[in-house]
């Protein structure tokens, strides 16, 4: 995960610099309607948002996804009657996982 966090942070830098970049090209007219630090402001925050997404939002659901995938793989190689049976469940916990807004509204 760290090293996860590392390349993020990396791609967030570049794309700060790039974003600096391409400030340096915009009319000074632009400029003269925003406050002093706003567009620094924004770019910053902005970039660190999206950092803070993908490693904490992203990164931990493509890590369950190939997780499940590669766990499925396993039980298909290891007993593939025991895997074929676990593949019938999905449809069952995706549809359940879909619905359970609409059971927790009603209960209450």
């Amino acid at each position: 995960m760290i090293a996860c966090e590392k390349i993020v942070q990396t791609i967030a830098q570049a794309n700060k610099k790039r974003m600096i970049d391409q400030l340096f090209c915009i009319p000074y007219s632009t400029y003269e309607k925003y406050e002093k630090g706003d567009l620094q402001t924004r770019i910053f925050d902005d970039c660190d948002q999206v950092a803070h997404m993908l490693v904490y939002t992203v990164l931990p659901v493509v890590q369950v996804l190939l997780s499940v995938a590669f766990g499925l793989a396993y039980v298909l190689i290891y007993n593939w009657p025991m895997g074929v049976f676990t593949m019938l469940w999905i449809p069952l916990f995706t549809n359940g996982i879909r619905n359970a807004p609409d059971l927790f509204r009603k209960a209450s």
